[in-house]
């Protein structure tokens, strides 16, 4: 008999305990206060919502080379190379799948040198797109909080620009800059390797408008490209 009035009021005591523990939510608070830690956590670990992300990227080039032409009036060498030499952007993540971006690039640089009776011509130009786009990662594809597939595509101008130097019985310098319309678009996927680095590649397509006059030996670029990046991501994140 005594033995149950002790085990009845152990239990009734425990009940007591266990129910001035209740939240709000009815739940032990002991328990909630953990989860509610756990889910904080992971949350802000992993969230790119509100975080900024500098990024370089490295592509591969579709040709370069040196070419010698040899005519009856002149001899010329051309130096060049085009496809993506490289290019630096900034983007910010305002949701979790989505991101607003900029970045300056290198498209094509060309040296010629021309040689003939008159003198000699050199010419040295460049091609550099300014893109403005986004960055989608929809959340169905995620392979991993660490390995996120995603979309891209960007529109911008793409500003050319070059000297022209001569020498002899024509001397003098030549300026001109040409701009026209570029976009960017493809797929890729991005590594993340810490909290504050991440890695990717990606392909994609490039393609410019006419210029006005040839620019590196082209008067447009269209062009496939396969790119590596590298990128420091900055801020805290949001829940």
């Amino acid at each position: 008999m005594n033995a149950k009035r002790v085990i009845l009021a152990a239990a009734i005591l425990l009940s007591a305990n266990i129910a001035a523990g209740q939240d709000s939510r009815g739940g032990p608070a002991l328990f909630a206060t953990l989860d509610k830690s756990e889910e904080a956590g992971q949350s802000v670990s992993n969230s790119r919502q509100g975080r900024h992300n500098i990024q370089l990227n490295v592509g591969l080039l579709s040709s370069y080379g040196v070419e010698t032409e040899v005519s009856t009036r002149a001899v010329g060498t051309n130096v060049g190379g085009d496809g993506f030499l490289g290019s630096i952007g900034y983007s910010y993540w305002f949701q979790e799948d989505l991101a607003f971006g900029v970045s300056v690039g290198s498209v094509a640089s060309d040296v010629r040198t021309s040689i003939s009776g008159s003198g000699v011509t050199a010419e040295t130009s460049s091609v550099v797109p300014i893109l403005i786009g986004v960055k989608y990662q929809p959340l169905a594809m995620r392979l991993s909080e660490s390995v996120r597939p995603h979309l891209f595509a960007a529109v911008g101008p793409c500003i050319a620009s070059g000297t022209e130097t001569r020498a002899g019985v024509d001397f003098g310098n030549t300026t001109f800059m040409e701009t026209a319309l570029s976009a960017h678009f493809g797929l890729g996927v991005d590594f993340q390797i810490s909290r504050l680095f991440m890695t990717g590649l990606s392909v994609g397509y490039f393609l410019t408008t006419d210029f006005d006059r040839p620019v590196a030996g082209q008067e447009n670029y269209r062009s496939p490209e396969f790119s590596l990046s590298m990128g420091i991501l900055l801020g805290s994140g949001k829940k």
